[in-house]
């Protein structure tokens, strides 16, 4: 997994949280000041929760199992 991957995948779960964490009264009230933000609208929640899991899966990268034969004896 290349690193083009991981950058996707961070880029993936700050799209998906932002508007989810712009309904929530304290941030969106701390961020009040930046009027470009308010341009930010919160989609539907299925939709940024499928685009974090998106996010998640490319950072993820399991090590793959290593399979080897018995000693011989």
């Amino acid at each position: 997994m290349g690193a083009k991957e991981k950058l996707v995948g961070i880029i993936l779960l700050i799209v998906g949280a932002f508007p989810l964490l712009m309904n929530i009264t304290s941030i969106s009230d701390s961020l009040k000041q930046y009027t470009f933000i308010s341009y930010v609208m919160a989609g539907e929640p299925i939709y940024q929760i499928i685009i974090i899991i998106l996010g998640i899966l490319l950072l993820w990268s399991p090590k793959p199992k290593a399979y080897s034969y018995p000693p011989r004896r």
